[in-house]
């Protein structure tokens, strides 16, 4: 798994970048340079962002909270910002107060950070789920089938997303197929910066 530290320069990101990697995680950063006031942020300094170069699944944060920024955006920089912008979970470690916490996948202490990251990286997606299974079941609704007999479940991966359906028998592979077809193009408008979009349907007859 791919996570985004932005600064793990700081000692208690650090310690957690280290305890990640030996579980064999791949740790990316946004403070590549050292030079004097350099904006903090890949793309502000004119690079490439790790989160448009890099399959990342997970961005976390680390406290203690940092003073605020002295232009005025105490999370310029930081990582945490973009990954809820980009629908990317986002794991807050020892950053109780953090005003990201409504949109953190989830909070936890630094030394569980081994244990929040992959509960993360297993859990599905609420809102690109909500939005694929809203659309499954408007299109069974169009056709006059029960609206019940499908779920979804949408998950992160490598950078890109999978979604999973999972009917009770009643479609064939055509309907099925049609049905995926339509449930990734509305998770694509959902979310336009996943690197990949794979479907899979469970349960269809031949």
């Amino acid at each position: 798994m791919e996570i985004l530290i932005a600064d793990r320069e700081a000692p208690s990101a650090a310690a957690v970048a280290r305890t990640l990697e030996a579980h064999g995680h791949v740790i990316r950063g946004c403070r590549d340079v050292e030079e004097s006031g350099a904006a903090p942020c890949a793309a502000l300094r004119g690079a490439q962002c790790p989160l448009d170069t890099h399959p990342i699944d997970a961005v976390v944060k680390v406290g203690p909270r940092p003073t605020p920024d002295p232009r005025g955006d105490s999370h310029l920089g930081d990582g945490d910002l973009c990954a809820v912008r980009r629908l990317i979970p986002l794991v807050l470690l020892d950053r109780p107060d953090d005003t990201l916490a409504p949109w953190a996948a989830t909070t936890a202490a630094a030394s569980e950070a081994v244990e929040a990251v992959e509960r993360v990286h297993e859990a599905i997606l609420p809102l690109h789920t909500t939005r694929a299974l809203v659309t499954a079941r408007g299109e069974l609704r169009q056709r006059g089938l029960d609206d019940a007999s499908v779920d979804v479940e949408v998950r992160r991966r490598a950078g890109g997303l999978t979604v999973d359906l999972f009917t009770d028998g009643r479609l064939g592979n055509s309907d099925a197929e049609g049905l995926a077809v339509h449930v990734v193009q509305s998770v694509r408008l959902f979310d336009p910066w996943a690197k990949s979009i794979d479907a899979s349907v469970h349960g269809v007859f031949d």
